[in-house]
């Protein structure tokens, strides 16, 4: 179940960003997506593209990663013990219905995240978990996961091999507590209890979501604006609709635009490292030639 890489590729791109405060007087901040997240679970879909704008507003957990520091959140503290990880949770980090996250939630994360229902590409993350592998495979039940609640504020990872970065991984969505494996339907959002500084006010099939402030958050902060975010599947749509100020951020823009939007003053080019790896199987790698004609 989990890919070993055969070939590694290193590619470099820019991401153009584009901004804006040219807000209508409703002083949402918006932005879009260029795919409308087809579930609530975290672990059924995606995360790239702009859709980890979203979920990262609303999935929190044990750690965020911010201005270049991992910060905890939902725990104390965590230390290292060998091939153990305890962490002593926040008691002031909550759900948006007020009842502070327990350690079993994030437990049940974990479990639903490597249940046969999972298909999230992101599962590599786990993998050095105590019997993340087995339990994946089906060859060991979810008990077996090595992620405890030792008591309702005290949680234990255990590991089949070191994970340095296991920290730095806890700040994804994936890996956010669970009140239940069920999620509601998209159009029953704001149904849905959230850990994150937003939550969901509605959500209009193939038009758009608006969140709101989440009152019980950690780092609640008054009068925040609320964010609309647009479903808009074409980048030159997006474009006009900045222009027009129906969006305030737009995160990219056609390459061929480039040079004409270097002039604005909303404009930022931010260079990033990008790494990618092309896999093949065994059968295939013993073909070297089409390998290299794949790859090329």
């Amino acid at each position: 179940m989990f890919i070993k890489k055969a070939y590694i590729g290193i590619f470099f791109a820019s991401l153009i960003l584009g901004f804006s405060l040219r807000a209508r007087s409703d002083d949402h901040f918006k932005f879009h997506l260029s795919s409308e997240p087809r579930s609530l679970d975290p672990a059924q879909i995606s995360l790239g593209d702009s859709v980890g704008y979203l979920f990262q507003n609303i999935y929190q957990g044990l750690y965020v990663y911010h201005k270049e520091k991992l910060i905890p959140l939902g725990a104390q503290n965590c230390r290292f013990q060998k091939l153990k990880l305890l962490c002593e949770l926040n008691p002031n980090f909550k759900w948006s219905d007020g009842k502070v996250v327990e350690a079993s939630e994030y437990v049940a994360a974990f479990h639903h995240l490597l249940s046969f229902k999972s298909k999230n590409s992101i599962l590599r993350i786990l993998k050095n978990i105590k019997n993340a592998r087995k339990v994946f495979a089906g060859e060991l039940q979810e008990f077996e996961l090595g992620v405890k609640a030792l008591s309702a504020h005290e949680l234990q990872f255990e590991f089949d091999f070191e994970d340095p970065e296991f920290l730095f991984k806890l700040t994804s969505p994936l890996t956010a507590p669970i009140r239940s494996s069920e999620f509601p339907a998209t159009t029953d959002a704001p149904k849905l209890l959230v850990t994150g500084p937003y939550k969901f006010e509605s959500w209009t099939k193939n038009k758009r979501i608006l969140l709101s402030e989440n009152p019980n958050y950690i780092f609640f902060k008054k009068n925040k604006p609320k964010i609309e975010v647009f479903f808009v599947d074409d980048d030159q749509t997006a474009l006009l609709l900045y222009e027009s100020h129906t969006l305030n951020f737009l995160k990219t823009l056609p390459t061929a635009l480039v040079p004409e939007y270097k002039r604005h003053s909303d404009f930022r080019q931010i260079p990033m490292a990008r790494f990618d790896y092309i896999g093949f199987s065994p059968e295939l790698r013993a073909i070297p030639h089409l390998t290299q004609t794949l790859t090329l």
